[in-house]
């Protein structure tokens, strides 16, 4: 069982994609896996110390079509909404997450950038 808590939370993010886009099970949607870095800067060098990946979900057609377009290294600037979820594994543990949704609407937004 999936418990959605809604939220307000639009995230940025600037990254590259770490596999090419794939067409989820139900045909809805295209699933994107992103990485994004943190970097420090230190003695003026600038040092990645962190990377981080995002699923991202896309659920509007036109931006579905630009999406199978991409391949794996393509560097993505996108906003989309953040969505948590609380899940229970198979053993019936709680499991927190979070996922990105890129809607139709306002805010959306997905470039490919070069």
């Amino acid at each position: 069982m999936i418990t959605y808590i809604n939220s307000n939370a639009v995230v940025f993010l600037d990254g590259y994609l770490g596999q090419n886009p794939i067409i989820s099970k139900h045909k809805k949607c295209v699933v994107l896996k992103l990485a994004t870095h943190e970097y420090r800067v230190t003695d003026d060098v600038e040092q990645r110390t962190k990377t981080v990946w995002h699923t991202v979900y896309v659920w509007n057609e036109e931006e579905k079509e630009q999406c199978l377009k991409f391949a794996k290294g393509d560097r993505l600037s996108l906003t989309a909404m953040l969505r948590y979820e609380v899940m229970q594994d198979a053993k019936g543990n709680t499991i927190n997450g979070a996922k990105l949704h890129l809607y139709n609407g306002e805010g959306a937004y997905l470039k490919l950038l070069k």
